[in-house]
């Protein structure tokens, strides 16, 4: 089905202000998808957007769009932007086939423990996979060959993002998939959340990811990652080829670490880490930084 900004400006009971044209994909001022709907409920996102040439629809309030009318941008009409991206996110999802046609799962390996629970449809799983007991692999999967995914692991679930209108929180479907590349190792009792719109959380080629981990919504984790046991890593985070992780880490979201940094085990990362840098602490900062505080207060 084709859907354009007057299907959904009907669908949804809102204003229409310019042409009518073609949106193609969902998100946020991160995403890089063509012919995308956008939401600003302020000026300076809405400037985000306005300056973001993929973007084809803004949907914002009438004030904002009154005070921005000179751009060549559709915009559609709420007075709770946020909360209306959530409702047509959720429609899209759930009611349509705007994010994946559904097709029946293809399974290419004789590996998998009865115990282990695969969707019907949009999961591919190559040649030489291994798939434990009790693993969860839900919709939009997608794992190339030689993975290992150990017991209890839950790949392909939907984050925590959510909306507050009025005095309630919506939740916010998710419609983008998971893919693992060639050769990662997943160990036990990790979870990786599908992406929200139309990308994928990747897991990187030969990557392992350590016991109890948790990669959150379009994260992107590059090459030969590590993380050794219970990291965290918030939504749409970077990670380069190389990067070593240690246990306990906590990543914030939206941030980005470059290739070959190594994270001191217990940090909370806050903010980008450059190539082949090395941070430590709560919140992290360059390790050698670290220890010459540390030896201070000994």
């Amino acid at each position: 089905m084709r859907f354009t900004a007057k299907l959904l400006s009907n669908k949804f009971n809102l204003s229409l202000l310019g042409n009518d044209v073609v949106i193609e994909s969902l998100g946020w001022q991160n995403c890089r998808n063509a012919n995308m709907l956008y939401f600003a409920g302020n000026q300076a996102y809405l400037e985000i957007g306005l300056n973001m040439p993929n973007v084809s629809v803004l949907l914002t309030t009438q004030a904002l769009a009154e005070k921005n009318k000179a751009t060549t941008k559709t915009f559609l009409i709420s007075e709770f932007p946020a909360y209306t991206f959530t409702l047509i996110q959720n429609y899209l999802v759930a009611e349509t086939e705007f994010y994946f046609e559904k097709k029946e799962s293809v399974i290419q390996s004789n590996k998998i423990h009865p115990s282990a629970i695969i969707a019907t449809n949009n999961v591919y799983i190559g040649k030489n996979v291994e798939i434990a007991a009790n693993v969860v692999i839900y919709e939009n999967t997608r794992i190339e060959d030689n993975v290992r995914i150990q017991a209890g692991c839950i790949i392909g679930c939907e984050g925590n993002q959510t909306v507050r209108y009025e005095d309630k929180i919506f939740f916010t479907k998710h419609g983008g998939g998971v893919l693992i590349e060639e050769g990662v190792e997943i160990c036990a009792g990790c979870i990786i959340d599908k992406a929200i719109f139309k990308e994928t959380t990747t897991i990187g080629a030969y990557s392992m990811i350590g016991s109890f981990s948790y990669i959150a919504h379009n994260d992107k984790l590059g090459k030969r990652v590590v993380l050794t046991f219970k990291v965290g890593i918030g939504g749409t985070v970077t990670i380069g080829d190389d990067v070593v992780i240690g246990s306990g880490s906590t990543i914030r979201n939206g941030i980005s670490i470059a290739d070959k940094a190594f994270i001191s085990m217990g940090s909370v990362v806050s903010k980008n880490v450059g190539v082949g840098e090395h941070v430590t602490g709560n919140l992290a900062i360059p390790h050698e930084k670290y220890m010459d505080f540390f030896k201070t207060i000994r």
